[in-house]
């Protein structure tokens, strides 16, 4: 399965990269969903496209699904990263 290489150690040089670069070209904020990681928040497809690239070498691609039970967030999940579901409120 995809993602099944990811490591902490691969999430904590995404992050870096993430910090450093901001979204790879075709990544946006993640309309629904956030990783917790030391207590801040991240949008899940760019945090995983960087840490594939750091567990794999492939190109920081947006070419795989994020939300519930897909490969990018039960990675999270098998690594122990909180997924933290966005609040969205109406102001009337």
């Amino acid at each position: 399965m995809k993602f099944d290489k990811i490591k902490i150690e691969q999430i904590n040089l995404a992050i870096k990269d993430f910090k450093e670069k901001g979204f790879p070209d075709g990544f946006k904020a993640s309309a629904y969903f956030d990783v917790e990681i030391d207590g801040e928040l991240y949008p899940p497809k760019p945090i995983m496209a960087y840490a594939n690239h750091h567990a794999t070498g492939e190109e920081t691609t947006n070419n795989f699904s994020g939300g519930l039970d897909t490969p990018c967030f039960k990675a999270f999940e098998r690594l122990g990263i909180p997924i933290i579901k966005k609040k969205y409120y109406s102001i009337k």
